[in-house]
Order: C-alpha cells, then sequence, then structure tokens
C-alpha cells in the first residue's frame, strides 16, 4: 500500500478483477506484469512447495527435498504451529511471535474468539487483532482485556483510550470523565531531550525551538510549564492536527506576565485552520478561514488563565476561567497542512507571531467539550487525560541504593516548593 505498485500472489485462474477507486488521487494502471505461470514446485508433495522451505531455512538437501524433521508436521519454532499451517497462514516458521505481540503463533487461531491463553482467537499477523492500541499479548497477560474485541466492558469507549485515562478496561460503569484529546502537552517532562511528550494516543512529541525556559505551572506540585521569550521561542509538533474536523476544543493555560509587543501574537493553532492568539496586546482572537474572527478583551498582564475554545458548523465559544467570554458564528476552518505550534513560529502567519509569556497544559480535542468539562479543566480538577489532579504525582526519575544501604530517591523537583512522599 505504501509503494507505488500491487503484487497478487497465487492467482490459480487466467483472470481477475481490480477496481480503481476513481474518486481518490490515484490515476489507476499504467501496466500489468505477469511474474510466473507455472504452479510452484514442490519436489517431496509434503503440501510446502520448495521455494518457501529454502527461504525459510527447511530445506536440506542439495535437490531441494525436504529434512523429515523440517516436513509438513515440524515446529522448527516451538511456537506450536506446524510448518504446513505456517506456510498456510502465512506466518514465519523460524520466528515463534510472527507479529511481535507476545503471543505465539500457534496460540493465534484467528478465529476471533477468546478461548484461553491457548487459544486467543487472534490474528498471527497482527499485533493488535482489534485495533484499540494495545498489543494482542498485553491484552491477555496484562490486562485481561478480550483481543478480539476493542471495547471489552461495551461501554462505547476503546480499551486503550480507557487505559490511557486511567479507567478500567472491564468496567461498563466505569468511564473516563472526558474524552481523549488527540494531542496533548503536559510540559511536565521539562523538555527533556529538546522535546516535550505528546501524551495522547498520537504520539505527536513537540520540539523545542529558541530555547523556552522551564517554570512552575498552574496546577501545584509537579506541574511545570514553559516561559516563551517573544523572540524565538516556541513548541512545534509537526502535525496537522485541526484539519478535516467536524467539532473540536483547543485548551491551555496561559500567563500574560508582560505587555506584548506588537499584534498578531500566537498561543496555539495552526496556521490557516484555526488561529488563537492576541489579534493586539489587549484582545484574544479566534479566527478560521470559515468563521472569521472572535476577538475578546483581556488585560495586558493577568496571572494564570485558563483559555479554551471549542467550535462546530454551528458556532464556537470561547471560555475564560471555565467561564464563556465570547461566542462567534460557524468556526470550522477548511483546513491547511500547516503544523498545529505553540508559543509562536507562525500560527496566524507561516511564521514568527512570538508569544512572551508562560504557557501550560496545551490540549486539542476532536470534541466540543461540554460546560461541566470545560470547569473542571479550569479548576485543576482534572488534567485533560480526565485524571484527577489529585492522582497526579511527581515522576521519580531515579531509585539508588547507596553503599550504606540506605535509599536515593530522585525526583523531578523545582526550588521553592515542598513535597510529600508516600
Amino acid at each position: 500500500p505504501a509503494a507505488n505498485y500491487c503484487v497478487f500472489r497465487n492467482q490459480s485462474s487466467g483472470t481477475f478483477s481490480v477496481q480503481v477507486n476513481r474518486g481518490s488521487s490515484n490515476s489507476g494502471f499504467h501496466g500489468i506484469q505477469v511474474i510466473a505461470t507455472e504452479p510452484p514446485q514442490d519436489a517431496d508433495n509434503d503440501g510446502l512447495i520448495d521455494s518457501w522451505e529454502q527461504e525459510n531455512g527447511l530445506a536440506s538437501d542439495d535437490d531441494g527435498s525436504v529434512d523429515p524433521d523440517n516436513g509438513p508436521e515440524g515446529d522448527p519454532d516451538g511456537d506450536g504451529s506446524p510448518n504446513l499451517e505456517e506456510f498456510t497462514r502465512g506466518t514465519d516458521p523460524q520466528e515463534a511471535d510472527s507479529d511481535g505481540d507476545g503471543l505465539l503463533d500457534g496460540a493465534e487461531s484467528g478465529s476471533g474468539v477468546f478461548v484461553g491463553e491457548t487459544d486467543t482467537g487472534t490474528d498471527p499477523l497482527d499485533p493488535d487483532s482489534d485495533g484499540d492500541g494495545l498489543a494482542d499479548g498485553a491484552e491477555v497477560g496484562t490486562h485481561q482485556t478480550d483481543p478480539n474485541d476493542d471495547d471489552s466492558d461495551d461501554d462505547r469507549i476503546d480499551d486503550g483510550d480507557e487505559l490511557q485515562a486511567g479507567t478500567n478496561p472491564n468496567d461498563a460503569n466505569s468511564k473516563p470523565p472526558l474524552p481523549l484529546p488527540i494531542g496533548y502537552w503536559s510540559f511536565d517532562d521539562q523538555g527533556a531531550g529538546g522535546t516535550t511528550a505528546d501524551l495522547s494516543n498520537e504520539g505527536n512529541d513537540g520540539t523545542l525551538n529558541g530555547g523556552p525556559e522551564v517554570v512552575d505551572g498552574p496546577c501545584g506540585p509537579g506541574d511545570f510549564a514553559f516561559k516563551f521569550d517573544g523572540i524565538d521561542d516556541f513548541i512545534g509538533t509537526g502535525a496537522s492536527l485541526l484539519t478535516g474536523l467536524d467539532e473540536y476544543t483547543m485548551s491551555g493555560w496561559v500567563k500574560f506576565e508582560t505587555a506584548q509587543n506588537g499584534n498578531r501574537i500566537g498561543l496555539f493553532g495552526q496556521n490557516d485552520a484555526v488561529e488563537f492568539g492576541l489579534i493586539n496586546p489587549a484582545q484574544l482572537q479566534h479566527w478560521t478561514s470559515v468563521g472569521g474572527a472572535l476577538d475578546i478583551t483581556v488585560a495586558n498582564t493577568a496571572p494564570w488563565t485558563h483559555v479554551l475554545v471549542t467550535g462546530d458548523a454551528t458556532g464556537r465559544t470561547v471560555y475564560l476561567g471555565g467561564v464563556q467570554a465570547g461566542t462567534g458564528s460557524s468556526s470550522l476552518g477548511s483546513g491547511s497542512t500547516f503544523p498545529f505550534n505553540i508559543g509562536g513560529g507562525g500560527i496566524y502567519d507561516a511564521t514568527g507571531n512570538f508569544f512572551a509569556g508562560c504557557i501550560d497544559e496545551v490540549a486539542v480535542w476532536d470534541k466540543a467539550l461540554t460546560e461541566g468539562e470545560i470547569m473542571q479543566l479550569a479548576t485543576c480538577e482534572i488534567t485533560p487525560l480526565g485524571r484527577p489532579r489529585s492522582q497526579v504525582g511527581v515522576e521519580i526519575t531515579e531509585f539508588r541504593r547507596m553503599e550504606t544501604g540506605d535509599i536515593q530517591i530522585s525526583w523531578k523537583s523545582s526550588q521553592e516548593r515542598q513535597y510529600d512522599i508516600l
């Protein structure tokens, strides 16, 4: 699928049909090449073609015949799947776990029904048979969820999303208080290695540009933020998160420490799609290519403020501190290929738009959050992953046993703060 050709193997008839989707960017077929027309050779008539045996180290004689120990009933990798089954299913006879999901090929029967650890019903060539973001082996061995069902407790939330949010994927009454974001940067890793992790399932880690400074965040111990210099600091995600959405929410904490210099100062957003920042030092602005501008007056300097905007085909709303601050008409943009950026680097324009101040806890959803959900975020009651702040600790980075027998514990700390160790 990622190349510019398709291979159709083991065609037994003289004709076959292929349908080309003319609605896509594909231009159709430019040529057909028949690679082989002779039936595959099986010198010993054991059901395993000679070329497959040779490719997989199962042929030992010069004439291509098979060592009896490695015939159709042989199992050189000891995975419980004999060679003939491996050949038929396309798995690797020399690799006990062909898809690397932590389950032996022989246990992955492909039936789609979980019977037990020796018959999981999963696909031996797909590490995540149900597409819920969890490897089949982890579902069976660690989480005790159904590896053939992306929603084991039928609560309409994928198992992987529940584990990410800290709820129980086997309990229909245990649900995340928020939809999972499609992008979330807490900054609590303090930009180690020049990047900051995307804590959603999308994996769009942010790249630090210009060297933003690590400072304390608004939500208590262990919460860190970045201070941007208004000159060249910004965080780039490389992902066009706000293209093609029917609804969305963007949120973050902002500290306007000093009055801004100039206009078109970006907070977070995607150029030419959904832009959000200060159109001038005294006005927040939310802009889309369809809905135009929605302006909100703010103070030149202010303490930490939770800012959030929701949008869908019917309109948009800006919230400050969890309270409505302005509404506007339809806000869905036509989309763009520009990346989602934080703190500048091109939010209102292709480049520039640098913000002077602090930003923390930036998140994007492909849903419009409710007012109750927004207030929980604005009061630091929960994180954008839906986890109660009371359950979020400071990351411990090292345990070390000293020669004296004492244990030394290190964690990501900051000056002027006190920590409790439980």
